[in-house]
C-alpha cells in the first residue's frame, strides 16, 4: 500500500491543532519553523491558509514583537512551498500573496530591532531570488489564454517597480542609520578607525548584499535601471564615517556592474574618476601651496 494525497491530508487534518498551538510556543521555538516547514512539503495547500491567516495579523500588529518574529520565522519556512504552488483543482494557487507580503515586509527593516530585520532581510532574500522582478501587467490585455489566478498575479506585478523603489530607499536609511553618515558632498569628513564589526552588522552587510544580489539578477531592464539610480544618488551624495557603511556601498557597486555592466560599469566608473580626481586636486594643491 502506497501513501496517497489523500492519506497526506488526513494525517496533517489531524495534527492541525496541535500546529496552530505551536506556533506561538515560547519554549523549543526553534522546531516550530522546520515543523511547518515539513507539513507544508507534504500538503501545502492545508498549511498555507494557516501561515497566511497568521502572518497578516502579525505584521500589522506592533505590540506583540514576540508574535510577529515567531509569525516571520514561520514563514520563512513555508516560503519556498508559497513560492512554488501549484494551481489546484479550480486553478487557484497562493503565489500573488508572495508580492503583498514582500510589501508589507517593509516596515519590518528596523536597525532597532535586529531579530526582526535579520528574519525580514531572509525572507526579502529568498523572494527576490526566487521570482522574476518583471511588470507582465500589460499580459492581462495582450494574452487571452490566461487563467484568473494568473490574470490576479500578472495585474500584481505592476507594482514591482514601487516596492523595489521603496525597498531601496529603506535599505538606504538604514545605511544612513549605520553609517552615521559625515557630510553631502563637497567636503569631506574623516573615516573613522572602525575596523571590527559585530554581528548587527554583519547581518546589514549580509543582508542587503543578497537582496541586491536578488534584484540585479531577477529584474527588468526597468527596474534595474530604478535600483541602481537609487544606489548612484546614495553613492554621490554622502560619505560616511562608518567603515561597515562604505563596504556595503562599494560592494553593492561591484554586484551592479558584475550583472549589468551594460548599463552600470560606465556610469560608476565615472563617479568614481571623479571623486578621485577631487580628492587628488586638492591633496597636491595643499602641498604645492
Amino acid at each position: 500500500m502506497r501513501l496517497t494525497q489523500a492519506h497526506l491530508d488526513e494525517l496533517i487534518t489531524m495534527v492541525m491543532p496541535c500546529l496552530k498551538l505551536m506556533a506561538f510556543t515560547k519554549t523549543c521555538k526553534e522546531i516550530v519553523s522546520p515543523t511547518f516547514r515539513s507539513a507544508c512539503l507534504l500538503c501545502p495547500k492545508l498549511i498555507l491558509p494557516v501561515v497566511l491567516d497568521m502572518v497578516y495579523p502579525a505584521l500589522e500588529t506592533l505590540v506583540e514583537p514576540h508574535r510577529l518574529l515567531q509569525t516571520l520565522g514561520t514563514l520563512l519556512g513555508v516560503l519556498i512551498p508559497l513560492v512554488k504552488d501549484e494551481p489546484d483543482a479550480e486553478g487557484k494557487t497562493y503565489r500573488v500573496h508572495i508580492i503583498t507580503i514582500l510589501n508589507s515586509l517593509l516596515p519590518a527593516l528596523d536597525t532597532n530591532d535586529i531579530s526582526k530585520c535579520m528574519v525580514a532581510y531572509q525572507i526579502i532574500g529568498v523572494i527576490v531570488n526566487m521570482i522574476p522582478l518583471v511588470d507582465c501587467s500589460d499580459a492581462v490585455h495582450s494574452r487571452c489564454d490566461l487563467t484568473e489566478d494568473e490574470k490576479e498575479l500578472c495585474s500584481a506585478t505592476a507594482n514591482f517597480d514601487g516596492i523595489i523603489s521603496m525597498l531601496m530607499d529603506r535599505m538606504f536609511e538604514m545605511l544612513i542609520q549605520v553609517g552615521q553618515t559625515a557630510t553631502t558632498t563637497g567636503t569631506h569628513g574623516s573615516i573613522a578607525a572602525k575596523t571590527g564589526n559585530n554581528i548587527e552588522d554583519q547581518i546589514f552587510h549580509r543582508g542587503t548584499l543578497s537582496v541586491f544580489k536578488g534584484i540585479c539578477r531577477n529584474s527588468s531592464t526597468e527596474l534595474f535601471t530604478i535600483a541602481m539610480s537609487k544606489l548612484y544618488n546614495i553613492a554621490c551624495e554622502h560619505v560616511y564615517d562608518s567603515r561597515i557603511a562604505n563596504d556595503v556601498i562599494a560592494d553593492m557597486i561591484q554586484v551592479a556592474c558584475k550583472f549589468r555592466p551594460e548599463i552600470a560599469f560606465n556610469k560608476f566608473f565615472k563617479l568614481v574618476l571623479a571623486k578621485l580626481q577631487g580628492c587628488i586636486s586638492r591633496k597636491f594643491s595643499k602641498i604645492f601651496m
